[in-house]
């Protein structure tokens, strides 16, 4: 997709070039999950036996845990968003996984309510999609989901590099026969 967003030739060999990649992406989810997973029992866990230590059952739990996750969902999106480009990190720069986690906290800093409306757009582009291929009998819902998945890497890596300063290629105008076959778009 990097390639495609750089106007370069697409290769299908690309597809299965990302071997050296695996082991630093492995560990990096690793890493961020764990992170994440961390804060999020803190989070939600302490409003949780907070809560059912006032109410002596299982109520005071429930209700502890829905306060908690309250709480929660602010930071745990923020953190998400901090670190959703630690892949194209790993990938466009080689760079390992503690490395590409610091990198995408800094790239991701100023863009990160840009990077929330753009996931918020692409939901509600994918609900869309679902709902339009269940309305063709299933049939289409797989064909559906194909696309926004594909339109959606190509706009998260579009977003990506724009985020490091990468010039972005896109198709020219057809009807412009005097302009190049692709334009470079500096964001």
């Amino acid at each position: 997709v990097l390639d495609v967003a750089r106007g370069r030739p697409i290769n299908i060999n690309r597809l299965f070039a990302a071997g050296p990649y695996l082991l630093s992406g492995i560990v990096s989810m690793i890493i961020v999950s764990l992170a994440i997973g961390m804060a999020a029992l803190v989070l939600i866990g302490i409003p949780v036996a907070v809560g059912a230590l006032i109410a002596q059952s299982g109520e005071g739990a429930a209700i502890g845990f829905g306060i908690g996750l309250l709480i929660a969902i602010v930071p745990l999106v923020i953190a998400g968003i901090a670190v959703s480009q630690i892949q194209p990190l790993i990938v466009d720069r080689g760079v390992g996984p503690i490395e590409a986690i610091r990198l995408s906290v800094d790239i991701t800093s100023g863009n990160r309510f840009t990077l929330f409306l753009i996931g918020v757009v692409l939901m509600a582009i994918a609900v869309g999609a679902a709902i339009v291929g269940l309305l063709l009998l299933c049939i289409g819902i797989i064909p559906a989901m194909i696309g926004v998945g594909a339109f959606s890497s190509l706009v998260l890596v579009v977003a990506y590099l724009g985020m490091t300063g990468q010039s972005v290629v896109i198709p020219s105008s057809p009807s412009d026969p005097s302009s190049p076959e692709f334009q470079n778009v500096m964001p």
